[in-house]
């Protein structure tokens, strides 16, 4: 057996002299010989614990300066919250509470490293889903399209988890309820993030039940043209890209992006913007290239998608079937495309939907064919 302490350096007196802080190895070499044998690593474990207290208490003091130790700590921490679950029984309320208080000023590296901690804790069932959706969706507020994606497909893969085997009826509606009143608050930014998870969870089959479809149908009537056009978009069977932005989201965000350097739609790529994204440049500003590449791609391929009426699959057709009242939904729908002033491909998604809602409910709405 190992004896606790062997192999250290040694001070005066042999007493074990160890250092307060861990290198990053080290710390994986640590983490994985705590996993096996908690007990005979107790002592180095303790010792780490204590120093990322303290590097904690710090970044309460100084949430805007670089604290890469915190980062490093955490991470190990929530590693080894199984194998030490007295010791760390707080560990995700703290972390929580740090991302809660301090996540808009912290570094944006920092930030993500502590929100993979709170997901990998979750994964590991150190903490309910619905304790940390809210988080997640406060965090959605930030300008970081990096943790944003990293957060929505993480919400999708859990309730996907959650009902992988069977349907966790009491977990849904307790999400559901989370996501619905998040529908009802006057920030576009969450209206849009909760339509997304909703949208993506009846994409992918978990939730297609009448309630989750109707309350995608209130947003039509959303003040914001974006959260009315994703609805829309919706019941024409195109769902949201895989992480949760649209293509204006992108170009807002994207650090490369240049003022009048939006791609015009319909555009082909050049062979100057290829040679550029594949072989100049660092290695991370070709990969930026290249994923911007990838955005304008799907964009194009979304909009042919649109145009063709390739978009009316299956998916729209039997959302639009879940309809308590399809009249009132294509009346109120029309009365928005009468006083429209949005531009002309947002009239037209608006008089493609009523158009199928009442194909598919055989409705009367006499005066749509007069307006157009």
């Amino acid at each position: 057996g190992r004896v606790p302490g062997a192999g250290r350096p040694r001070g005066l007196g042999g007493r074990p002299r160890a250092k307060p802080a861990a290198t990053m190895g080290s710390l994986v070499m640590l983490q994985g010989q705590c996993k096996r044998d908690p007990d005979a690593y107790r002592e180095e474990f303790e010792l780490q614990l204590a120093h990322y207290r303290s590097r904690a208490a710090v970044l309460a003091l100084q949430p805007s300066a670089p604290h890469p130790e915190l980062a490093e700590l955490a991470t190990f921490m929530a590693h080894c919250s199984g194998a030490y679950p007295a010791e760390l029984s707080a560990l995700p309320e703290e972390l929580m509470g740090m991302l809660d208080k301090h996540a808009g000023a912290m570094e944006s590296e920092l930030r993500r490293t502590l929100a993979k901690a709170v997901i990998l804790l979750r994964n590991k069932g150190r903490l309910e889903a619905a304790e940390a959706l809210p988080l997640f969706f406060r965090m959605f507020r930030l300008g970081d399209k990096h943790l944003r994606t990293l957060l929505f497909r993480h919400i999708i893969a859990d309730i996907r988890g959650i009902n992988a085997k069977q349907r966790q009826d009491a977990v849904n509606r307790q999400l559901q309820a989370f996501l619905f009143s998040t529908m009802q608050q006057p920030d576009e930014g969450a209206v849009k993030r909760s339509l997304a998870v909703l949208i993506e969870l009846y994409r992918r089959n978990v939730w297609t039940d009448e309630r989750s479809v109707n309350v995608i149908a209130s947003a039509v009537q959303h003040k914001s043209t974006r959260v009315c056009v994703a609805a829309l978009n919706f019941f024409m069977g195109v769902g949201m890209t895989d992480d949760g932005e649209d293509s204006e989201d992108e170009d807002e965000d994207d650090e490369d992006a240049q003022p009048g350097a939006k791609r015009k739609k319909g555009n082909r790529l050049s062979k100057s913007e290829l040679y550029k994204a594949f072989h100049t440049g660092t290695q991370a500003s070709r990969r930026k290239k290249q994923k911007k590449l990838e955005r304008a791609v799907k964009s194009a391929a979304r909009s042919e998608r649109i145009e063709s009426g390739e978009a009316l699959s299956s998916m729209g057709v039997s959302a639009l079937e879940l309809l308590r009242d399809p009249h009132t939904f294509a009346e109120k729908l029309f009365r928005r495309l009468q006083g429209s002033r949005d531009k002309f491909e947002t009239k037209m998604l608006m008089v493609q939907v009523v158009s199928r809602t009442i194909a598919v409910h055989r409705l009367l709405l006499g005066p749509l064919f007069t307006f157009i």
